[in-house]
């Protein structure tokens, strides 16, 4: 039979989260994840407007797994598994266990590594070992998933919040209209009023962090008889995982990219291009550079519609 909610509900542990992964159309913006010990039974989530007036928005029938790093986390290698670092935690409301490699890539084990800046870095472990109560060491860390790669280059300090992604965190928004907008929300046992000291209040905003296009890759330099034609591979953050396609989507309204060449980190040169591809004349390097250049520091970005500028690809290319 159900069981009764407690009779003095704590006030929930309450996290905004803007993750970078889109994995349903449109993504979400902004989600929320919640704890409570007890747990209520469900959690209310009250939205204001603008003239402060509160309004029931969703529930949330089941907690988020959270808890806080116990060690710090190095920089990590990207699209291979991390063998040599691990991690500890602690855990709040369950538990997590080892899965295979294949289960890892699939997305099991998945977490939420969330800094103080509010820059999110999602990972998952194959390895997870019981050191102490609600206490787990984690190790054979896939880092920088879901478009997450520019946080995995960051240390993380102990202290750290993180959510396990299984599904219970719920959606806020996925509205282009409240990008960047600040919103105000109560969340609390659903059987109290949204004015009672268990709710806690909590402001957040919608972020673009799920619409910013993927980094390109595998970008390289050749010279020719008019100049350096540079070329990259895309990626694309939607519908992109089987590896059965012969072109994954393009996952924007239109295909447009800039691209830059620096030097020393000052931009000599920009170009826009409508496909993976440009051209570097000769009389513009040497405009720019006096002499012609052995390798070329060069920045490419595809360009989203909605949001502009997606993240950046980085790369000093050896002219071949």
């Amino acid at each position: 039979p159900p069981r009764a909610p407690p009779p003095l509900p704590g006030r929930p542990l309450v996290i905004p989260l803007s993750l970078p992964i889109a994995r349903t159309q449109p993504p979400p913006l902004l989600s929320l994840a919640a704890f409570a010990q007890p747990w209520p039974g469900a959690l209310a989530v009250w939205e204001a407007d603008g003239a402060g007036q509160f309004a029931l928005q969703r529930l949330i029938e089941a907690p988020s797994i959270v808890g806080e790093t116990l060690t710090a986390l190095p920089p990590g290698p990207l699209w291979r598994s991390d063998t040599r670092a691990t991690l500890e935690v602690r855990l709040r409301g369950g538990v997590l266990a080892s899965v295979t490699p294949e289960a890892a890539l699939g997305g099991a084990n998945a977490l939420a590594l969330i800094g103080a800046d509010g820059e999110i870095e999602i990972v998952t472990a194959t390895q997870v070992e019981l050191i102490g109560p609600q206490r787990f060491r984690l190790s054979g860390l896939l880092r920088g998933l879901g478009g997450s790669e520019a946080a995995a280059g960051r240390i993380l300090p102990a202290g750290a919040r993180l959510v396990v992604l299984d599904g219970a965190a719920v959606t806020l928004t996925d509205d282009l209209a409240d990008l960047g907008r600040e919103q105000r929300y109560r969340v609390g046992p659903v059987q109290r009023d949204m004015g009672d000291p268990s709710m806690a209040e909590v402001v957040a905003m919608a972020g673009p962090a799920a619409l910013l296009p993927l980094s390109p890759v595998h970008a390289r330099a050749r010279r020719r008889a008019d100049g350096i034609a540079i070329d990259w591979i895309r990626r694309s953050r939607i519908d992109a995982d089987s590896w059965n396609l012969a072109e994954v989507p393009l996952g924007e309204e239109a295909e447009r990219y800039e691209i830059a060449v620096r030097q020393d980190g000052v931009v000599l040169r920009r170009g826009t291009t409508e496909s993976p591809r440009w051209l570097y004349p000769n009389a513009e390097e040497l405009a720019d550079f006096g002499i012609a250049q052995d390798e070329i520091e060069i920045v490419i970005a595809q360009i989203s519609t909605v949001v502009g500028r997606g993240r950046e690809y980085l790369g000093y290319l050896p002219i071949r």
